[in-house]
């Protein structure tokens, strides 16, 4: 929770250090992306998803982007990236009931979460943030966005979950609480208390 209030001061600081852009408050997503895909923006923080909205919205300067590291804080080192893979493999009743289907069912799902095949998923799809030995091959990337993105993951320190992830109960609370953060109409202490709280209810 510490860590939590002080990632929002920070956002905070830099809200009030003019580094967003004056509709942030009240700009949807898609506004937000649009100033970065026309080169009016320095940066923008999102998933491995977005990657292909860049390609199809500013393609003719694809090459004016890379995907690098937030820089380290304190205890974190640039390395520490927020991941997670929402997605997996189910084995069905019938099959666990069945002693022979079940040891092929096991071993199939064993096989297709095994490091090297993941990582040929990864390198494919441009979404590895879950990945524990990363080892891309950059040399094939679609294009020069991917391959930054695959050069970077190779060199990942560490991997937190994502809020929404953790606090599943809370995390909307939280997200919706950064605009009364930055605005000053809420502590980054009471935001995260507040999502807390819901958390521990649920």
């Amino acid at each position: 929770g510490q860590k939590w209030v002080a990632a929002l001061e920070d956002i905070k600081t830099l809200y009030e250090m003019g580094f967003f852009p004056e509709n942030t408050l009240t700009a949807t997503d898609n506004e937000t992306f649009q100033i970065m895909y026309d080169g009016d923006a320095a940066f923008a923080i999102d998933g491995s998803w977005k990657v292909s909205a860049f390609l199809e919205n500013a393609a003719d300067h694809i090459d004016d982007y890379k995907v690098l590291y937030v820089p380290g804080k304190n205890q974190r080192s640039a390395g520490d990236i927020i991941g997670g893979l929402s997605s997996g493999y189910y084995i069905t009743r019938k099959a666990w009931d069945n002693p022979a289907q079940r040891e092929a069912a096991v071993n199939f799902v064993m096989y297709m979460t095994s490091d090297p095949l993941i990582n040929k998923f990864a390198a494919a799809v441009v979404s590895t943030s879950a990945l524990k030995n990363p080892q891309l091959d950059a040399s094939g990337a679609a294009s020069s966005l991917h391959e930054s993105v695959l050069v970077m993951l190779n060199d990942v320190s560490g991997v937190a979950p994502a809020v929404q992830d953790t606090i599943n109960a809370g995390a909307a609370d939280l997200l919706n609480n950064v605009r009364n953060v930055v605005a000053g109409e809420m502590s980054a202490a009471d935001a995260v208390t507040s999502a807390i709280a819901l958390f521990n209810t649920d």
